[in-house]
């Protein structure tokens, strides 16, 4: 089992934020603030407390706001976060593919830059620890027959 602290976050940065387009014009939604802090902030400060200290910021749309604010930030001791430009228009899977394989076969952890919630983190790579891998699903395709 990897630590907390030795699993890396991937937090997926890229993408336009169309049900937020009021705000999303002039800023990308990572950078919307909650609270007087961008949900990005909320989103690394409940991994931060959980043990994670690798951050990488897979950007895309205004990314250069996303760094700007990476770069002016004070973190805290022992976080490092780091922008990966994953291009503008790149879908979601190839976000998470161009950072993967910066990260070759380490185990990382991924979450979309709005994924604010009260989870557990450790509970989850427990479960997953447990299940060798991802739970298959009764209705993959290796469980479909032909009649």
């Amino acid at each position: 089992m990897t630590s907390a602290q030795d699993t890396p976050v991937v937090i997926l940065c890229g993408g336009r934020g169309t049900r937020l387009q009021v705000h999303t014009q002039a800023i990308p939604k990572p950078l919307v603030q909650i609270g007087g802090m961008p949900i990005l902030w909320h989103v690394i400060s409940l991994y931060a407390a959980q043990g994670h200290e690798h951050f990488l910021l897979a950007t895309g749309y205004k990314r250069e706001l996303i760094e700007h604010f990476v770069a002016d930030h004070r973190w805290p001791h022992g976080v490092q976060v780091s922008c990966v430009d994953t291009g503008r228009d790149t879908p979601t899977g190839g976000r998470v593919r161009a950072v993967g394989e910066m990260l070759g076969r380490r185990r990382f952890a991924v979450t979309y830059a709005d994924g604010v919630a009260d989870v557990n983190l450790a509970a989850v790579s427990r479960f997953h620890d447990g299940h060798d891998g991802l739970p298959r699903s009764p209705w993959s395709a290796r469980s479909c027959s032909s009649a």
